[in-house]
Parts: structure tokens; C-alpha cells; sequence
């Protein structure tokens, strides 16, 4: 009797149990297709943002004027004289300018097209009609010419950055290598350490060749090496190229490029500061030496006669003060900044 009680005590709480862990069941599976309902919305938000974070060219206001004014003139041209817009697309694509070939040239020619007006009007406020319509078709010439080489100054500068970053990066590609990495382990170790900016976009090229559109890694080497600014990157990733396919070793081909380049890069060095030497001694003599003399022979000649044609000593030395010899001084720089060494 105590038996048979025991057993319908237990059926009862056994009974009760599933009916509690069925009630229990059914609120988790709604918690969970709420959960997997915000999963897949989350997963479609972060698809789109990725799709965003992957596209390569945009759109702005300005761009899409300048199609519509000249989007058929643009056609036109293009097709006219490709071998004249080649060099252009040639520059474009080296100096990374995100915006679509045909676009660009649709903005030189509305650029061109609304200076002459724009200028005209602003220098007739300070010069004669026939004057103020020359300045504006010369400035328009200006801004075309200005406009088409603009590419080609951001692929030489971005080449100078290039060969900048260039020189510790093989370095640090021949440790990865020595430690034993795979090749492609190298690029996406250098892209995610972030201390070469200027090659982090031939570095996500190269990355987005292999996972994203399914290159090999030759393959891969190869197509970045012809879009690349960079006389020493190209020479470096078809070195690499011409390892891996011959069957070459990659660690001693990386170990022997890094001490190549560092030692050129101290050369490059030395050199650059001789040239410093000279042109510290020319600062010395024009811009320290040369003022000083000029201040002294107007306190000469101010004792002597108070005026220099129609423009009084004072004037004179103002002048020369506070306009010549800063401007000089900007020249100077600028002179520096264009011919310093390209590491």
C-alpha cells in the first residue's frame, strides 16, 4: 500500500513537472523566435553597412551637375580623343581618385566652363571690360589644365609616401616570413598592425583580390602591382610573385630587399642632408645677411637724401620689412618642402 502510494505521489509530481517544463518550453520558444526575428534584422543592418563599407565610389552633389551639364559633351571628347583622356584614366586610378573616369572629366569641363563668368565678373570690379574678359579665358584655360594634371601631382605624392612606409614595412614582411606565416599572413598581419597608412589601401587590394573576389595571391600581387604609384612597391610584390611561382625562398628574397633598402634609404638620408648644409648657408647669406646690408645702406641714404625717386627711405624700408622678406622666407619653404627627399 505505502508502494502504490509513493508511485501515484510520483506520477502526480512527474505529471505536474512536464506540464511546468511544456509551459517553460513554450515561453522559450517564443523568447527564442524573438530573438532569431532581431537576429536576422541585425544581420540584414550589418549586411547593408558592410555593402557601404565595401563600395569604392561615391557620388556628390557637384559630380552629379557637372554629368548633367556635360555628360554628352564628355562622351563626345572622350571618344574623340581617347589617347589624350588615357593618360588622364592612367592617373586617376594611381592616385586613387574615387570617383568614375567619365565623371572626372564631366567636372573639368564644368569647372572650366563656369570660371570664365565667375573670374570675369570678379575682375571687372577692379579692371576694364576687355581686360577682365582675357583674365577670365585665361583662367579658364588655367583650370582645365590645372584640373587634368591634378591626378598625376596625387599619384607622385602618394609614390613618395609609398616608398616612405616601404622601407620598415619589407622589414617587418621578412620577420613575419621568418617566423614561418603563410604569404598572404604577411599583408593582413601589415594591414592590421596600422603603421603603414600610406599602405593600407594596396594592402586591403590585395586582401579584398584573395577573400572577396577569389584571386590567387599572384594573381592578387600581380593586379595591384599595375594600379600602383609606386615604382618600388611594383618591383617588390612581381619579386614576390616571381618567388612564389618559381618556387623560390621567400625569406631570404625579403631578408636580402630589406637590407637593399635600408641601405638606400640611409643614403638617401645622407644625401638629403648635404643638400640641407647648402641650403643653409644660402638662408644665411640671402635671408639673414642680405636684409641686414639693406637696412643699413636705407639708414646711409636716409642721412643723405629722405627720399628714393618718389618713395620716401621709410617707405622703402616698410616695405622691404614687412612684404619682401616674409614673402621670401615662404618661398624659401616652399622651395624646401618641393625638393626634400622623397623618404
Amino acid at each position: 500500500m505505502q508502494i502504490q502510494v509513493k508511485k501515484n505521489l510520483s506520477n502526480n509530481l512527474l505529471q505536474k513537472e512536464v506540464h511546468k517544463s511544456n509551459f517553460k518550453l513554450n515561453e522559450l520558444d517564443k523568447r527564442v523566435l524573438n530573438k532569431f526575428i532581431r537576429r536576422k534584422h541585425k544581420v540584414k543592418t550589418e549586411r547593408n553597412i558592410e555593402e557601404k563599407k565595401f563600395s569604392v565610389y561615391g557620388s556628390n552633389f557637384y559630380a552629379k551637375v557637372s554629368n548633367q551639364v556635360m555628360g554628352n559633351l564628355t562622351f563626345y571628347l572622350t571618344n574623340k580623343y581617347p589617347d589624350f583622356f588615357s593618360k588622364l584614366y592612367r592617373d586617376l586610378r594611381l592616385a586613387n581618385v574615387k570617383l568614375f573616369s567619365m565623371t572626372y572629366v564631366s567636372i573639368i569641363l564644368f569647372s572650366t566652363l563656369i570660371s570664365f563668368p565667375i573670374l570675369t565678373l570678379i575682375s571687372l570690379i577692379f579692371l576694364s571690360f576687355p581686360l577682365s574678359i582675357l583674365l577670365g579665358f585665361f583662367s579658364a584655360i588655367a583650370t582645365f589644365f590645372v584640373a587634368y594634371y591634378y591626378p598625376r601631382t596625387l599619384a607622385s605624392e602618394r609614390s613618395k609616401k609609398i616608398k616612405y612606409d616601404l622601407v620598415f614595412a619589407i622589414v617587418h614582411m621578412a620577420a613575419i616570413a621568418e617566423s614561418g606565416a603563410k604569404p598572404i599572413a604577411m599583408f593582413r598581419l601589415l594591414l592590421e598592425s596600422k603603421e603603414y597608412k600610406y599602405l593600407d589601401i594596396e594592402l586591403k587590394r590585395i586582401l579584398n583580390y584573395v577573400n572577396l573576389f577569389g584571386y590567387s595571391l599572384s594573381t592578387a600581387l600581380k593586379a595591384v602591382a599595375n594600379t600602383s604609384p609606386s615604382y618600388e612597391l611594383k618591383e617588390l610584390l612581381n619579386g614576390v610573385v616571381s618567388t612564389i611561382e618559381t618556387g623560390g625562398d621567400l625569406k631570404s628574397y625579403l631578408k636580402d630587399k630589406a637590407n637593399d633598402t635600408l641601405i638606400q634609404y640611409r643614403l638617401d638620408q645622407e644625401k638629403y642632408s648635404a643638400r640641407l648644409n647648402t641650403y643653409s648657408d644660402i638662408y644665411t647669406g640671402i635671408l639673414i645677411a642680405a636684409p641686414l646690408l639693406f637696412l643699413v645702406t636705407l639708414a646711409i641714404l636716409e642721412k643723405v637724401s629722405p627720399k628714393i625717386g618718389n618713395l620716401s627711405i621709410a617707405t622703402v624700408a616698410a616695405v622691404g620689412t614687412y612684404l619682401f622678406i616674409p614673402l621670401i622666407n615662404v618661398l624659401f619653404l616652399i622651395f624646401l618642402n618641393l625638393t626634400k627627399s622623397e623618404l
